[in-house]
């Protein structure tokens, strides 16, 4: 039995609810790219929208499935991924969306460059990263070569850079490089330096303070201690992995922020979804989202 949760019958079963609802959503995204976007021509500048919703799904699909084992607290790595692609998009899709969109893909290019100087051991990058490799306790530089064919494809990805799709880029990013460092894509043409700042320009920095922050504890590993250790019988004991504290609010936060970023996707993507969308939202996700948010499901009973 679930040590905070008496009734484990009943816990069990809305365990299962919650991962069947999120099991339903995350089918309907998959779903819902592939209908609008097969045997289309995508735009460049939407490509980061749809995988960030396929991104969304996948870790849907996580959180219900840890979920089903009580297991919340690794949820919450994954609920700050959620919450930070979330605010990706929604800047994409705020203004300048296919400048913005070419933006995003553009600094994925610069990483792919910079990992491949890396593996050139004849560089100042690539001796920087065997001098990391061989002052690691775990790794070992036997056996590191430099994998055949990588020369070519650094060639093809510095010329993709200067393509016609990305020039307007590629001249913004040099020139503001020359007066900083541009640590982010979306900092690209005079944009927000640092998420904290992303979350403020898109009247955000509420939710980022409050979820953000909170969740961080537990991607930095800082918030080992605080709700995992109590007092019984005057003394302390550590609890076990699988406990119910955190199960409705993973489930609430999940619920809120893939629907509203599936919501905003749909009205300036696939306006002709909106009434699909909200058919599947009372019919699969209503009537639990309400319940949950007005209701304590799961009651936590600790001696203190």
């Amino acid at each position: 039995m679930n040590e905070t949760n008496p009734d484990e019958a009943k816990y069990l079963l809305l365990l299962n609810q919650f991962r069947s609802c999120l099991d339903n959503l995350n089918q309907y995204g998959l779903q819902l790219i592939k209908k609008y976007t097969e045997n289309t021509s995508i735009k460049t500048g939407d490509i980061p929208i749809y995988m960030s919703l396929r991104h969304q799904m996948e870790i849907i699909d996580a959180i219900g499935v840890l979920i089903s084992k009580s297991l919340a607290d690794p949820c919450l790595t994954l609920l700050r991924s959620l919450f930070e692609s979330f605010l990706q998009v929604e800047y994409i899709l705020e203004n300048d969306s296919e400048q913005r969109g070419r933006s995003f893909i553009y600094f994925e290019k610069l990483k792919e460059i910079e990992w491949f100087e890396k593996l050139d051991i004849s560089t100042h990058k690539g001796k920087d990263f065997i001098a990391k490799i061989n002052n690691d306790k775990i790794l070992t530089r036997d056996g590191f070569q430099k994998p055949p064919g990588s020369d070519q494809i650094l060639s093809d990805l510095r010329a993709q850079l200067k393509t016609s799709e990305f020039l307007k880029i590629h001249t913004e990013f040099e020139k503001q490089r020359k007066s900083q460092k541009i640590k982010h894509w979306y900092s690209m043409f005079n944009g927000p330096q640092t998420l904290d700042q992303l979350a403020w320009v898109l009247k955000l920095s509420g939710t980022y303070e409050i979820l953000y922050r909170h969740l961080s504890e537990s991607a930095h590993s800082t918030g080992i201690i605080k709700g995992k250790i109590v007092a019984k019988d005057g003394k302390g004991f550590m609890l076990g992995t699988r406990q119910a504290d955190n199960i409705q609010f993973v489930f609430s936060i999940t619920i809120s922020l893939s629907c509203f970023m599936i919501t905003r996707i749909i009205e300036n993507k696939f306006p002709q979804a909106r009434n699909e969308f909200k058919d599947f939202y009372t019919r699969e996700i209503q009537d639990l989202f309400q319940k949950i948010s007005h209701e304590e499901l799961i009651k936590i009973e600790r001696p203190l």
